[in-house]
């Protein structure tokens, strides 16, 4: 596959080179990127092999329902954000749908991207996932995060000066835009530093982790407030079976080479490499990343409520539905030595917040352990509001998934697809969604002929 994706981006390139592209043009596919890469392409933008689509994203239409499961409305997942469920909520009857599928008779529905996460997250989160533009160029190329108020995390591909070069591009020539899409109101702000993986190989996912420091701190421009993101260091073995947030702002079905939007969208853990240190993700011929989304996190809510980069988009499918490769953050030894000089293992998450926390509508926001926990609050576990320990949780918290034999007191794993259980409490099924657990009770919730089976769809176990 990668061998096809090199010769994909050599024909690119000379398609453009024989329609008269300019160098400078967003398209500019022979600068930067390594390739298979493929989400992205650097210096212009492109992005090779990765070939995989959309942006995760793309599709506007957006769409879609998105919200975890939860079923929001129409799509843009609307609260989302702050992760509420159905339009008409039912304690206890949460709704297993994902944003690009749609359950109503279990048929395929193609929206590759929506406007806001798929998960409980918090518009100041959101705000850590950034552009990487040339500053000769309006398109972004490359998709970074924020780890702290100067640092971006990205992939190293995105920041070489060219497709096999070993030179790392000039800070001066790359421009970091915050928002959620270029306009006049993007904050752009200016690269000071840039560090590439040494031993970055360009013909795998290893050590494809690049950094840029920025000239200010994010703090000093008086923009909408940003929580950096921090990154994750432990093993993440355990997501198979689990939806990762994939996020970045790259090619879209419908805006190819220019698009400007930040995309997100919910992908299936297939596996993980441990040869190549990179964590194997399936779009399940649905929706995926894509060209421009290279260097953009996927993200994972450890502990249930504490949002962590766990790997950098590197390359994928050419079809932007199917497999792709993210770089993990805890496989790679620089990337640790790098954080370590940067004084990232002290940098203050927190801020302003603290155990307590506060609401924010139906959000709780608290610090725990030197991380910013958020859980959104909805008809199963109630409103938020001040606890008889003057702390700003859910009324009744969801209980965190077990996602090995040895946690949940001896309970079976749980992850995506889930399973039937008939437990007294729950007659229907219950399945792990953002580390926490969702159910549904099939008699309650749906008709009373309605039971549990396995739906042979990406959605797993449902009521049928």
């Amino acid at each position: 596959m990668k061998q096809f994706s090199n010769m994909l981006h050599v024909l690119v390139i000379a398609f453009l080179i024989f329609t008269g592209c300019s160098e400078g043009s967003s398209v500019e596919i022979t600068s930067v990127d390594n390739d298979t890469n493929y989400g992205t392409d650097t210096n212009n933008g492109t992005d090779t092999n990765n070939g995989t689509d959309a942006n995760d994203g793309t599709d506007a239409n957006n769409g879609t329902d998105a919200n975890n499961g939860t079923d929001t409305n129409n799509g843009t997942d609307t609260n989302n954000a702050t992760g509420t469920v159905d339009p008409t909520p039912v304690a206890g009857c949460d709704s297993k749908n994902l944003p690009w599928y749609t359950d109503t008779k279990l048929s395929p529905r193609i929206y590759s991207g929506i406007l806001e996460p798929s998960f409980c997250m918090a518009p100041q989160q959101q705000a850590a996932v950034v552009a990487l533009m040339d500053v000769y160029d309006s398109s972004p190329y490359c998709t970074g995060t924020l780890v702290s108020d100067t640092v971006v995390l990205t992939a190293a591909h995105c920041v070489l000066d060219g497709y096999w070069s070993s030179r790392t591009r000039d800070p001066s020539d790359i421009v970091v835009g915050i928002g959620d899409e270029v306009s006049a109101s993007m904050v752009m702000m200016q690269v000071a530093q840039v560090y590439v993986n040494p031993d970055y190989d360009w013909s795998s996912a290893r050590n494809d982790h690049g950094i840029l420091v920025l000239a200010s701190p994010v703090t000093e421009r008086g923009m909408p407030e940003v929580w950096p993101i921090p990154v994750n260091l432990e093993d993440p073995s355990f997501l198979t079976g689990q939806y990762v947030q994939q996020v970045g702002f790259g090619a879209t079905e419908s805006s190819y080479y220019d698009n400007k939007t930040k995309w997100w969208t919910p992908e299936l853990v297939h596996g993980f490499n441990d040869s190549e240190q990179d964590m194997l993700v399936n779009g399940q011929g649905y929706s995926s990343v894509c060209y421009g989304d290279s260097g953009g996190p996927s993200l994972w809510p450890m502990h249930g409520e504490q949002w962590n980069v766990i790997g950098t988009v590197s390359w994928g499918d050419e079809s932007c539905r199917d497999i792709d490769h993210f770089s993990r953050t805890d496989a790679d030894p620089w990337l640790l030595q790098q954080f370590q000089s940067l004084n990232l293992n002290s940098y203050d998450y927190c801020g302003d917040i603290d155990e307590s926390g506060f609401c924010d509508g139906n959000m709780a926001v608290w610090c725990e352990n030197g991380r910013i926990s958020v859980q959104c609050c909805d008809a199963t576990t109630g409103p938020c509001s001040v606890n008889e320990h003057g702390q700003a949780r859910c009324e009744h918290p969801r209980v965190t998934c077990p996602l090995s034999s040895s946690d949940g007191d001896g309970i079976p794993p749980l992850d995506y697809a889930g399973h039937c259980v008939d437990d007294g409490t729950v007659s229907g099924v219950r399945w792990c969604w953002g580390g926490l657990v969702y159910e549904r009770s099939c008699s309650t919730c749906d008709s009373t002929q309605a039971v549990c089976s396995d739906t042979d769809s990406p959605l797993g176990f449902y009521c049928d």
